[in-house]
């Protein structure tokens, strides 16, 4: 969405890997850790009613 003016003229399967480049450190090191600290209490396997407040 932010590069794709700038990545229009490119390439298919270079665009593919400048965009893959650019989420997989910002999904492995931003996204999942929050995600995983939200649904902490669903991953384990406890009641709704017994998850912790975050």
């Amino acid at each position: 969405m932010t590069l794709g003016a700038a990545l229009a003229d490119v390439h298919v399967a270079l665009r593919v890997l400048a965009v893959t480049l650019v989420l997989t450190p910002v999904m492995t090191d931003l996204l999942l850790p929050w995600i995983t600290r939200r649904l902490e209490w669903w991953l384990h396997g406890r009641p709704w009613r017994q998850r912790r407040a975050s």
